[in-house]
């Protein structure tokens, strides 16, 4: 979903139409994916304002999930996010 050119009024939209959503295989950050990983602490500050309950796979823990260089201070409210998100308490 990152992957593609989809600004926030798309991933409002998805938001608005789901109860949950799953992110499967989320990859590693680095200065060649940057533009993704921006798109995808977007979607996180929406899925986290609408308060939708979330579970991601990937390869690594949250917590060993890299960043690019640029984005690695607000990256780190998005890690908090996650885990916020994909907590079974999260209501």
């Amino acid at each position: 979903m990152c992957n593609r050119n989809l600004g926030s009024e798309d991933y409002i939209s998805i938001a608005n139409n789901c109860n949950f959503i799953f992110i499967e295989n989320l990859p590693n950050f680095n200065e060649d994916n940057s533009n993704q990983q921006q798109r995808f602490i977007t979607l996180i500050d929406i899925i986290y304002e609408k308060k939708i309950p979330l579970m991601i796979t990937s390869q690594v823990n949250l917590e060993s999930i890299n960043s690019s260089k640029s984005l690695k201070e607000p990256f780190k409210r998005t890690v908090s996010r996650l885990y916020e998100l994909t907590s079974i308490n999260f209501n």
